[in-house]
């Protein structure tokens, strides 16, 4: 999907692929995720 002209139009894009905002995202649930305790499933 991402080709050479994708790749140079998508700059704000961070090395991972993701938006800056969906990476914060990601990262606060998974961090929430990891806080929890185990047996209290999503």
């Amino acid at each position: 999907m991402a080709n050479d002209n994708g790749e140079q139009n998508k700059k704000k894009m961070d090395e991972s692929g993701f938006e800056p905002e969906t990476l914060r995202m990601l990262s606060e649930r998974a961090t929430n995720y990891a806080t929890r305790p185990s047996r209290i499933g999503p």
